[in-house]
């Protein structure tokens, strides 16, 4: 099958579905352990996953197993100010989307843009067929690549383990099976001709953030990215020394969503 067949559409939500959506958007269903509850019961309803369409771009979405895709379901507006934040720079040299999952900022700011250059950067094998399948019924193909890759601080191989089992959290284990390639990000942009960052996106459940601190130190600053959407967490969880390494590097935090502060770069 390819990763449009059926063709987008197929999946289109049922009445009793868009009924189901509706009440648990405007009530406390679409909230905390309610939200796999209620994607669960959308699975029951009718087997297979739904196509959703979104101004930010189409998506099938599996659903049940990944908080991402419950997130776009139940919030038409999910992450949205992230996205308008990211694509404000477009201009500014190319987004970077670290840890794309299934392709929710990818796929949005390639649609802002028909000159836009997207590199989505993604390793899990399980979620790659997703983010091929969103990109090209979002009809982006011709201005997104996929990097089927993990970012660290260093070149190595290893395997993903996933927290709750959730395919929005995982995390890059060096020495577990399976021969996933992770590369230094410094070294995946000069593979890619990359010589300038309009925006970076990037989650930190992974080795993602450790890759961050050897690529500020090696690399020049013409390559430094003009803003960075990164997952906030308490210091307790991962520590403060990421964010005062980007304090010090000139970054100002100038926005903070529910999940995500948002960096710019004031040299």
């Amino acid at each position: 099958m390819s990763e449009l067949d059926p063709p987008f559409g197929t999946y289109a939500p049922t009445a009793l579905q868009k009924a189901v959506i509706s009440l648990a958007r405007s009530t406390f269903l679409h909230r905390g352990d309610f939200r796999p509850l209620i994607s669960k019961l959308l699975t029951a309803l009718r087997k297979g996953p739904l196509d959703v369409e979104r101004d930010t771009g189409r998506f099938r979405l599996h659903h049940a197993d990944n908080l991402i895709e419950i997130g776009l379901l139940l919030h038409p507006t999910y992450n949205s100010q992230e996205i308008d934040f990211i694509a404000a720079s477009l201009d500014e040299g190319v987004f970077l989307d670290i840890g794309a999952n299934i392709g929710l900022y990818t796929v949005a700011v390639a649609r802002r843009s028909e000159t836009a250059r997207v590199i989505a950067i993604e390793p899990g094998d399980i979620v790659l067929p997703r983010l091929h399948a969103n990109i090209a019924a979002s009809g982006v193909a011709n201005r997104v690549t996929v990097a089927e890759v993990a970012i660290s601080d260093r070149n190595m191989t290893g395997g993903l383990t996933y927290k709750y089992g959730d395919l929005a959290i995982a995390r890059f284990e060096e020495g577990l099976e399976g021969g996933m390639e992770t590369r230094t990000l410094i070294d995946l942009l000069k593979d890619l001709k990359i010589e300038a960052i309009g925006a970076i996106k990037i989650d930190i459940e992974g080795r993602e953030a450790e890759a961050l601190g050897p690529f500020f130190r090696e690399a020049p600053e013409s390559l430094w990215p003009w803003r960075i959407v990164i997952e906030h967490l308490t210091e307790a969880e991962w520590g403060a020394d990421l964010f005062g390494q980007l304090a010090e590097a000139g970054y100002v935090e100038v926005g903070r969503t529910r999940q995500n502060s948002l960096l710019e770069f004031c040299p």
